[in-house]
């Protein structure tokens, strides 16, 4: 998959950039697929799956595991409600 499919994506995108630049944004840094493992255990998490759940999808042998690498990006439930709030338009500035 890498070989065949993403490397040759940020080749093409490189490409397409530079047979015509205004037409087509500067491509992304270069970055490898462990990258993308990160941005979707990461997204995961915003989705508000159980941490079992995605100690799972992830293949963690272990809860421990996948806490000790995310568990930062967990939110409490205090942080939810007080995203629901702002989301509703129900804060107020001073």
């Amino acid at each position: 998959m890498i070989k065949w499919d993403f490397d040759p994506l940020f080749a093409r995108l490189a490409e397409l950039h530079k047979e015509n630049p205004d037409g087509h944004t500067i491509p992304p840094k270069r970055f490898n697929s462990h990258a993308l493992r990160h941005f979707a255990i990461s997204c995961w998490i915003d989705a508000g799956l159980k941490p079992k759940t995605i100690q799972t999808f992830a293949g963690h042998a272990t809860l421990e595991m996948t806490m000790d690498r995310y568990g930062h990006l967990f939110k409490s439930e205090e942080h939810w409600e007080a995203r629901g709030v702002i989301a509703d338009g129900q804060w107020v500035t001073v």
